[in-house]
Parts: C-alpha cells; structure tokens; sequence
C-alpha cells in the first residue's frame, strides 16, 4: 500500500525529534497507562513505534497498524533490535476488522485528521472503533493545533557531514478546515546535494469540539477532554480526548 509517509520513513524519528521529543512521548505514555490500566491496546498511526514499543516494554499487548508500510518497516526493525514480537498491520483504520476486542485504542499526532475528512465518515469510524472494544473500553485520541501554528515548519540537523533540512508547507486551506500540504526533506552531504524527498498531504483539522460531538453520535457512554500545554509555547495548546465505550 503506497503512502505519502513511506518517501520520508528512513528519518521520520530524526527530522521530527523536536516535536516527539523523549518528555512529549513519556508524557503521553503515562496518560495512556493512567486510563488504560488492562493489556490490550490497538494503536492506530502506530507509525515508527514511539508508544507501541514502550507500552510493549511495560507488558502491554499491542497491535500497531498503520497505512505506511514505510513507517511499518522501521518499527518491524526497532522491534527486532529491541527482541520484541507485536502484530503490524499495514492497512486502512476503516477496512480493519479483529476476531478480539481491544482494552484500549489510542491515536496520537493527529492520525484522524488523514483518515476521515468529513462527519459521515467520522462518525462511521467511531462506530467502527466502538465495536472493536470491550465494555468501557478506552479510546485515546490527540488533537493538536491548527495549521496556522503548524505552518511553515522548517527543521535542520546536522551530523556527521550530513544535513537534512525539512521544510513543510500549507498550500491551501478551505472553509472546511481541510488543508493541502507539502513536505520536502533535502538531504546533503558535505556541503553537496545528495537526495531531495518529496511528499504531498491531505488534512483535515478536526476541533476537540467537533470530535467529542461525533464520539456521542457514535454511541460511545462518555467523552471528556484534557487541555495540555505545549512546553515551548505557552499560547499553543494539544487535547488530549477520551472516549469511553
């Protein structure tokens, strides 16, 4: 399955480091572990692994599944390095079904906002999602800032003679709060060009507001949400939403 994520895979954990920092990741597992206190959890965007391997590490039983089989090939080797066994799927969140029920689902950095793009299919997902938990089973949603704090966000890093400059970039934004979006990863060595990466994007922005409405038309029992400040901005803030089956 082809995946605008699969081009830039190899240095997602290194481009991205700022943003999915060691303190943010700890942060976030101990907010899982605090409401998700049984040991199956599906995590959805599991991409390169950063809650799928310390849940693992902390005997959790986790499912990763993921659309970028690029994303997938590095947690497959993280979790080799770390003598770890986990079930990876590479396939879309909607046409995933499971013979077992899930303790808790969790979805950080925004993995909603490339799935679904409009409320019918929000709240079908949701439904989805619902069927796949337990009785009072959990789901962890992220939802971060909008695009005008997001954009343009541009990352370089240095080592050893090579350089890999990230620049990400909204080409456009509707009425709707659905954005196009560019990312460009140069990558050079020595002063010298040694390869450009290049992907493109589809978003859409959900609000908090908009996603504790849909989880109730969904049929889930309870949904509350957490305000959590982002440590290098005081004015820029995540939600951290939590549906209860």
């Amino acid at each position: 399955m082809r995946n605008p994520n699969d081009a830039l895979a190899p240095f997602y954990d290194l481009v991205y480091y700022e943003s999915i920092d060691k303190d943010r990741t700890k942060e976030e597992i101990n907010f899982v572990r605090k409401h998700i206190k049984r040991g199956k959890i599906l995590d959805i965007g599991c991409g390169t692994g950063r809650h799928m391997i310390p849940l693992l590490k902390r005997g959790y039983d986790v499912t990763g599944i993921d659309a970028s089989n690029g994303m997938l090939n590095v947690l497959r080797a993280k979790l080799k390095k770390n003598h770890l066994e986990a079930p990876v799927i590479n396939q879309d969140i909607k046409k995933f079904e499971s013979k077992g029920l899930f303790d808790g689902i969790i979805g950080f950095w925004n993995p909603i906002n490339e799935i679904v793009f409009n409320e019918k299919d929000a709240i079908k997902l949701f439904k989805s999602l619902g069927k796949l938990l337990v009785k009072d089973g959990i789901v962890i949603m992220d939802v971060s800032r909008p695009p005008k704090k997001l954009f343009p966000y541009t990352r370089e890093i240095k080592r050893n003679g090579w350089a890999y400059k990230l620049t990400y970039i909204l080409l456009s934004l509707d009425k709707n709060n659905i954005s196009k979006d560019k990312e460009l990863l140069e990558i050079t060595k020595n002063g010298k060009r040694f390869k450009t990466l290049k992907a493109r994007y589809t978003h859409k922005w959900w609000t908090p507001k908009e996603l504790t409405k849909i989880f109730m038309r969904a049929r889930f029992s309870s949904v509350k949400t957490y305000n959590i400040e982002e440590r290098r901005s005081s004015a820029i803030q995540r939600t951290l939403i939590i549906a209860k089956r």
